[in-house]
């Protein structure tokens, strides 16, 4: 199954067609992906993939003679503020790396690690009213359909905007699941052959064709028959779409990369 790009996943359509940022503020499509701060000492956040602690690519250029942004990208009062990655439509994100939650801990922090944080491949970034971001243990369980976030012993389903306690004082926030489990929620995005209906309790595919019942909407797959050197791609009910016929030599070079293309179109 192809895997789902997490980046914008379930961000809504203004998310693609309006301005990252509108009149120096971050839209409710954007929080969580762009960034407006060049407060580059106390603002920490998390990046848009949840993975690292960053702080925003924004800066105050002034007094450096550089090309000036375009006018469709000029997002802010001030000429001068824009981010040094300009390839996103000059929108600056949290993505100048301080630390990976997915790495050892190191002591860029002064201040006392938090019992109930993790480092590792599993540990994501969340956002906190801490002074900065806690890296805690994340997994999805696609049963139960839920992020669940691991506190010691303890392990609590996480709901978007959800504020969870991990003492008397601190609480983190949870992130959208569609960032932290993309492949749980309309996987594949359909596969192309169908609907994310994003406003279902559990979004779910829709598929066009009524018959298909994987949820991803792809019940297509490659038979490759090495007797007659024949690729049949069989939707389900053992009907063919595609039967070709080579030759042995034409399959010896052209049928590795026939199944890598065939794999690719119906993942």
């Amino acid at each position: 199954m192809a895997k789902v790009i997490a980046f914008g996943h379930g961000a809504s359509c203004d998310f693609v067609f309006e301005p990252c940022i509108v009149e120096d503020a971050i839209p409710n499509y954007s929080i969580g992906y762009f960034c407006n701060s060049i407060n580059r000492k106390t603002h920490y956040s998390c990046d848009p993939s949840h993975t690292v602690i960053a702080l925003c690519d924004l800066y105050d250029l002034s007094g450096e003679n550089l090309v000036p942004v375009p006018s469709m990208y000029k997002y802010f009062d001030n000429p001068a503020y824009r981010p040094k990655f300009e390839l996103a439509d000059f929108c600056p994100m949290y993505i100048d790396t301080l630390f990976s939650c997915q790495t050892p801990r190191s002591n860029i922090f002064k201040d006392e690690v938090f019992a109930e944080e993790k480092f590792g491949e599993k540990s994501r970034c969340v956002h906190s009213n801490h002074d900065r971001p806690l890296c805690l243990e994340v997994t999805c369980d696609l049963e139960e359909n839920a992020v669940l976030v691991h506190l010691g012993s303890r392990k609590v389903k996480c709901r978007w905007k959800e504020k969870i306690h991990i003492n008397d004082d601190i609480y983190f926030e949870c992130p959208r699941k569609a960032t932290l489990c993309p492949n749980s929620i309309c996987p594949a995005n359909c596969s192309g052959r169908g609907v994310c209906q994003w406003n279902s309790t559990i979004p779910s595919c829709r598929c066009f064709d009524g018959n298909v019942t994987s949820k991803n909407c792809n019940d297509y797959s490659v038979v490759l028959n090495p007797n007659n050197l024949t690729a049949e791609v069989d939707d389900g009910n053992h009907n063919s779409n595609i039967s070709c016929t080579i030759s042995t030599f034409e399959a010896v070079l052209l049928l590795p990369i026939t199944f890598i293309i065939f794999t690719i179109i119906m993942n």
